[in-house]
């Protein structure tokens, strides 16, 4: 599979937005990909790949999935969010050029048994590329 943006994220310091990935399944078999509505992403550092900044905030948890078939793309909406997690920054992520790391929860097959004692399948977790962003 392939991910990249829908459109270039900007988002002003101290802040979050919203935007969209695209997920091309280059495979043969069809993808699920398992969110509360969105991925939230982290902020990274592009040169040494360090996260330094995040969403902080509570989010809802409901099972929302995007499903692309062989061949076929679907656009999955993503959180980003300033807060710093890195002390020699302070209390955000300053302005610049960082990028943004996404990791994915893609729905395996079916059979896998959860604590409670449901089916649910099971799940594999995919990070994404490095993708681009602008904090302003």
């Amino acid at each position: 599979m392939t991910v990249e943006l829908d459109a270039p994220i900007v988002v002003a310091s101290g802040h979050h937005t919203r935007g969209a990935l695209r997920i091309h399944n280059t495979g043969t078999d069809p993808i699920v990909i398992a969110t509360n509505g969105q991925v939230t992403a982290q902020v990274v550092d592009p040169r040494t790949g360090q996260v330094v900044g995040r969403y902080a905030g509570f989010q809802t948890l409901p099972g929302i999935y995007f499903r692309a078939d062989a061949g076929s793309t679907v656009v999955v909406p993503v959180l980003v969010g300033t807060a710093s997690v890195s002390p020699d920054l302070g209390y955000v992520v300053p302005a610049g050029e960082w990028a943004i790391q996404v990791v994915l929860d893609l729905e395996e097959g079916e059979g896998s048994r959860g604590q409670s004692g449901a089916d649910r399948p099971a799940r594999r977790r995919l990070r994404a590329p490095l993708l681009p962003i602008t904090v302003t």
